[in-house]
């Protein structure tokens, strides 16, 4: 089976989708032994398709084989960013006809090499992952009218970028569509009236799920001078508004009123926010005294798993998300964790079982569930262990690795 995967970015890049892919293509690639090309861009992340300025990968690095996957990379035409931007705004305000276009022409990518490879593909399957971006509108021009499957990682309480009549129309033209959660499934069923039949629900699969990791404890809190005995508590991921970073600063003073000896590491990938958000820091931090926030930034996967084996509590206090990969990383670790009450998550946490959960935006609620953890010692044991688990059991990389290869096949003989 040729099956080529349509991503927005590839490795180096990091991301939710991101990850998926590269774990899906490699399965597919090693394990199941078929043939997987990945289409991509050479950004880092999405800044690239609306800013000309944003960093991006060298060209040498337009057609390379990562790890048993053949990947090519294409250039984006981004000098529009600007003018589509306030377009897409306008029409969408005003609710014009086209604004679903043209707000996925803003996200982008806009390429046009990428469009012209995939029409020429000679695949016997395609796969393109995520919405909103706009090539996912590219899958459906191949000359061979292959089979199209859709891996939407929809964000359902993300009305501007997701509720959109084009994403709709795409996933009723596909032969199958992949589901991270059972919410995402019911929603496109009852929502947009998409046909069960064509739908599976596959979560995210880690690489080394099987077996526990054992990254040495004391390498970041040497590094960053945090003694042995301090609780740490750990966010990863990208600096959005939306992944409630905010939240976890404003919980902070409260945490340390009664543990103010309480560190916390926030690491990920840049944004235009995060200047504000160490202003926050600075501002809470404001007492005189050893550093009780460290931002560490654009991390790389080495010190990803460092920081969640270094850590007491993982957080994410998101309030926008499709599935939820940093848990399960956290759950690699046997951590404990805290969540928001957002429906993806509530599809992989069970509440006192599998980790905490909190109202997304509530600095409150969220100092009492990080204060909770650090007094019951008995309790973070309890919730990492019963995570990893379930990772063990429902999430490793070939769980879902064949999980997506027989759905590949099933859709191969329907269609066939």
């Amino acid at each position: 089976m040729k099956i080529l995967h349509v991503v927005h970015a590839y490795e180096p890049a990091l991301g939710g989708t991101e990850f998926l892919v590269k774990q899906v293509s490699e399965y597919l690639a090693n394990d199941a032994k078929e043939d997987v090309t990945v289409f991509t861009t050479f950004a880092y992340n999405t800044a690239l398709f609306t800013n000309p300025h944003a960093p991006s990968l060298p060209v040498e690095r337009a057609e390379e084989t990562l790890n048993g996957v053949k990947v090519r990379r294409f250039p984006v035409r981004n000098r529009w960013g600007r003018l589509l931007y306030y377009l897409q705004y306008i029409f969408y305000r005003l609710r014009l006809w086209g604004n679903g276009t043209l707000r996925m022409l803003f996200y982008g990518p806009i390429s046009p090499l990428m469009k012209k490879a995939i029409k020429e593909s000679d695949a016997d399957i395609i796969a393109a992952a995520p919405f909103p971006l706009n090539h996912t509108n590219y899958v459906f021009k191949n000359r061979g009218k292959k089979p199209v499957v859709l891996i939407g990682c929809i964000h359902t309480a993300d009305r501007h970028g997701f509720t959109n009549p084009r994403i709709v129309k795409n996933i009723k033209r596909a032969a199958g569509y992949v589901a991270l959660t059972r919410h995402e499934k019911d929603y496109l069923a009852q929502r947009w009236g998409i046909d069960e039949k064509k739908i599976r629900v596959i979560g995210v699969g880690l690489s080394a799920a099987e077996e526990s990791v054992t990254v040495e404890r004391k390498g970041i809190r040497q590094e960053l001078g945090i003694a042995d005995d301090a609780p740490v508590i750990a966010f990863v991921g990208q600096h959005g508004l939306h992944k409630g970073i905010e939240t976890l600063l404003l919980a902070m003073p409260m945490v340390w009123e009664y543990f103010p000896g309480a560190r916390v590491i926030i690491a990920g990938g840049t944004s235009p926010f995060s200047s504000l958000f160490k202003e926050l820091a600075g501002f809470i931090e404001s007492k005189p005294g050893a550093a009780r926030v460290f931002f560490l930034e654009n991390i790389d996967e080495a010190m990803k798993d460092d920081i969640l084996a270094g850590c007491d509590i993982f957080t994410t206090p998101s309030g926008f998300e499709s599935f939820g990969i940093t848990i399960l990383e956290a759950w690699r670790h046997r951590k404990p964790v805290v969540a928001c009450r957002i429906h993806a998550t509530m599809s992989l946490i069970e509440e006192y079982e599998t980790g905490l959960l909190v109202d997304y935006k509530n600095p409150l609620e969220l100092a009492e569930a990080v204060k909770e953890l650090i007094a019951d010692p008995g309790l973070r044991k309890k919730l990492g262990d019963k995570g990893f688990e379930k990772l063990t059991k429902n999430y490793s990389r070939r769980v879902v690795g064949k999980q997506y290869h027989d759905f590949y096949r099933e859709v191969l003989s329907r269609e066939g």
